[in-house]
């Protein structure tokens, strides 16, 4: 497999890259900082592509050549000085890596989301990812990360073979 991932710095990004890494795979890791990219710099297969969500020609890069993309990369923090800061890392970082990832025909695109999206079960039954949420998003991580999940699920509809995962933090 030839991949390209976000967030490869992240706790579950880097495991995912060592992974990856050891069964042989090749790997593309966005990172913002080649002083980043460090711990992951001495393993089989892997190199980076230093940019951002916001930069659309690294994430061309990124992806040309890949049929899997793992975006992992998020704003996680639950609020931010920045209203938009949310909004853009989240919800346009997502839209800027799928349109990259249709362009470059990729196969597979692989959205890391969150739990949280899916919200606190009303009772004492758990909840899986099929239960709609009746109450309000409470910050702006849960509302964007949402949102980007939507996202996904149009390319999906125009042909793009997606998965959403919904970890817990």
């Amino acid at each position: 497999m030839k991949c390209f991932i976000t967030g490869a710095n992240g706790f579950i990004g880097f495991r995912l890259t060592e992974r990856l890494s050891a069964e042989g795979h090749t790997i593309k890791c966005l990172v913002r900082s080649p002083q980043k990219f460090q711990e992951l710099s001495h393993l089989q297969g892997v190199s980076s592509v230093v940019g951002d969500l916001d930069d659309t020609e690294a994430l061309a890069a990124g992806v040309s050549g890949c049929d899997t993309v793992f975006h992992m990369a998020a704003y996680a923090k639950p609020w931010s000085k920045d209203k938009t800061v949310p909004f853009r890392v989240n919800m346009q970082g997502t839209e800027n890596i799928l349109k990259a990832s249709q362009r470059a025909e990729v196969r597979r695109f692989i959205f890391t989301s969150s739990a949280a999206v899916i919200g606190p079960s009303p009772g004492k039954d758990p909840i899986d990812e099929d239960y709609v949420r009746t109450i309000p998003f409470f910050n702006d991580y849960e509302k964007t990360k949402s949102l980007a999940e939507k996202l996904v699920r149009e390319y999906s509809q125009g042909g793009m073979e997606t998965v959403i995962v919904n970890p817990t933090r």
